[in-house]
């Protein structure tokens, strides 16, 4: 019997040895069978990573949170469809990588934003409860970063630059030199501040009910040290708005005076 060198021989098998099946792991084997989505699992957890990664400079501001939970639900629906043997496989397969998809968008919530939901943690909240928290905070904290930070900075820059409005060189001279306590992160206002700037009732009123908790200006942050085009384009708003401002008070000022002129002409004694 030729044997290759170092390896002994398997021993022979008697007639009457039974080999035992493999137990087969379902999960391996069906993984490809009970998500249906444009985007693998794995995909649409790379693409959220990403863009909490480089909230400024989105390269995709897709839906990635949606584009998953229409994936589950249809998945779902092609698995009752096509009912078969592995059928309830396929549904308990599905049911955990859903599962393990929702705390992965918990988990990374509270590690790139400091914002918890304590009723996820205690199992005290339902599914859609938990799906529409984390929809609401990816949405604008994620997907809206970009517009929330210009005009939260802006609005910030123009209280600080109201002694200065009379005269453009040295507005937007100071302008330039308090954008730079914006450069990593915002210390100069508290989250409520920040929220109610961008007139987000809604999520403070989630703070104040304790449906989540956290700071989350101690990371959500614009990183300017990393985009200075876009302290550009704030300082551009603050120039057009501080433009727009005398305009309007141009314009007032001529209303004011026809109407005083016009308030005069009625006055004056008729003969």
């Amino acid at each position: 019997m030729n044997t290759t060198p170092g390896l002994k021989p398997l021993p022979p098998l008697d007639e009457d040895e039974q080999i035992e099946a493999p137990q087969m792991n379902f999960e391996y084997l069906l993984e490809d069978t009970v998500f249906f989505c444009d985007y693998p699992l794995l995909d649409l957890e790379q693409r959220i990573t990403e863009q909490f990664s480089n909230l400024i400079d989105l390269e995709d501001d897709t839906d990635f949170f949606q584009v998953a939970l229409n994936g589950f639900k249809y998945s779902l629906e092609v698995i009752n469809t096509e009912f078969d043997e592995y059928t309830l496989e396929r549904r308990e397969i599905l049911r955990n990588k859903y599962f393990q998809f929702i705390n992965f968008m918990v988990n990374t919530i509270e590690e790139k934003l400091t914002i918890s939901i304590p009723d996820y943690e205690t199992g005290l909240i339902s599914r859609q409860e938990t799906e529409y928290l984390i929809e609401k905070l990816y949405r604008f904290f994620v997907l809206k970063a970009r517009k929330n930070f210009k005009k939260v900075i802006a609005k910030q820059l123009e209280k600080q630059l109201k002694p200065y409005e009379e005269d453009a060189t040295k507005y937007l001279e100071k302008a330039q030199e308090l954008i730079q306590d914006y450069f990593a992160i915002i210390t100069t206002i508290d989250c409520e501040t920040f929220l109610r700037i961008l007139n987000e009732q809604e999520i403070w009123d989630l703070y104040e009910n304790g449906v989540i908790a956290g700071n989350f200006l101690r990371r959500y942050s614009a990183r300017l040290y990393r985009h200075p085009d876009f302290v550009v384009e704030i300082l551009n708003q603050v120039m057009i708005d501080l433009y727009f401002k005398n305009d309007t008070k141009e314009y007032l000022a001529e209303e004011a005076k026809i109407q005083w002129s016009t308030t005069l002409k009625n006055k004056r004694p008729r003969h």
